[in-house]
């Protein structure tokens, strides 16, 4: 199907406890999913996570990439990386009306107060948000990434033998990589150790986006508690239970640490960005495993709807892949219900190639 002279882009997502590679063949203006690896640890170990107090060498984290993409024969000569939001910091700064030219030195200047660490130690970027609907000014999406971070991923592929095509962070590789409407939207991915939450434009631009320290294993371990069972066991009723199962002691921890997220940081984040613009969001998106999660579109759009009048009338959805990938005759469903959500980062970032 991908034949010869198919042009090749692999992407790698490190998460804290999950490796993933996606290697994408383009070809007459199409992008299939040639391969693709996943690889996961146990409950208790951490390849990284935020504030960096548990986190995996460079060594280790090459030695599990260069093992399993040996096992599923890809030949990996250079590599797409998407960082982790987590691992960076972001704000949105007010600034008056004024050109590209003139933010191009007022950013850097500004970024100091809202960084907190010395700008030496990171890589600042940012976007011009354009004007805003309250201020009048213009809004500006900081963000920063520590040089020391960087600096990990690079030696990750010095050991590797590889070169990098680029670094993005993992929202724009989930941006890229999902079917969005023209809506004003807030993204919700709910990890196995840390959750994000991202608001986009209508045109998709990305206006906000925050991590949070609550996740898959948060729940697991709380039901663990709660049942009087091994992690192991909690992980198998909070996946056969989710939010509407048999077990109500599980349903009860589950609906109880995901309505605190929903009411208390995804309410934050918006009310956040609701004071700097104008118009609510429209549209939810749940992506990444805890969107397989029984009964979730609809608690997470009762919890919505439950937070205000503005919101009684969002949408809320499961996110589907982008119509930009393509997979062999036969597999589209299997890989739209089973495996997307998993590497939806990573064919993101190798979808970068563009």
């Amino acid at each position: 199907m991908f034949g010869l002279g198919a042009k090749r882009s692999f992407g790698i997502d490190i998460g804290t406890q999950t490796i993933k590679i996606a290697e994408m063949h383009k070809k007459g203006g199409k992008s299939y999913l040639a391969n693709y690896v996943l690889w996961t640890d146990t409950l208790t170990e951490v390849l990284q996570e935020k504030g960096g107090k548990r986190v995996s060498s460079a060594k280790h984290i090459a030695s599990i990439l260069l093992g399993v993409s040996k096992q599923a024969g890809m030949s990996l000569q250079d590599a797409y990386f998407a960082i982790p939001s987590y691992l960076a910091f972001s704000a949105i700064i007010d600034f008056p009306l004024m050109s590209d030219e003139e933010l191009i030195n007022a950013v850097p200047l500004e970024a100091k107060q809202y960084i907190p660490v010395p700008i030496e130690d990171v890589q600042v970027d940012w976007i011009n948000l354009g004007k805003s609907e309250k201020t009048g000014g213009v809004q500006v999406l900081l963000m920063a990434i520590p040089n020391t971070v960087v600096a990990k991923y690079l030696k990750i592929a010095r050991l590797l033998n590889i070169e990098v095509k680029g670094f993005e962070l993992d929202v724009f590789s989930q941006i890229r990589s999902i079917a969005l409407d023209k809506k004003r939207t807030c993204v919700i991915d709910v990890g196995a150790r840390s959750s994000s939450v991202s608001i986009l434009g209508a045109d998709q631009q990305l206006m906000l986006t925050r991590s949070y320290d609550v996740g898959g294993n948060q729940i697991t371990n709380q039901i663990a508690t709660a049942k009087a069972v091994d992690p192991e066991e909690a992980e198998e009723l909070k996946k056969n239970n989710g939010l509407n199962g048999q077990d109500e002691k599980t349903v009860q921890v589950v609906r109880s640490v995901l309505q605190n997220f929903i009411a208390n940081d995804v309410g934050s984040l918006l009310r956040e960005y609701e004071s700097k613009n104008a118009n609510p969001i429209e549209h939810v998106v749940i992506v990444g495993g805890i969107s397989r999660m029984r009964g979730v579109r609809d608690f997470f759009e009762e919890q919505v709807h439950a937070m205000g009048a503005q919101y009684s009338t969002v949408q809320v959805g499961i996110a589907r892949p982008t119509t930009e990938v393509t997979v062999k005759d036969g597999f589209e469903e299997l890989f739209q219900e089973s495996i997307w959500q998993d590497v939806a980062l990573a064919v993101g970032i190798a979808l970068r190639e563009g």
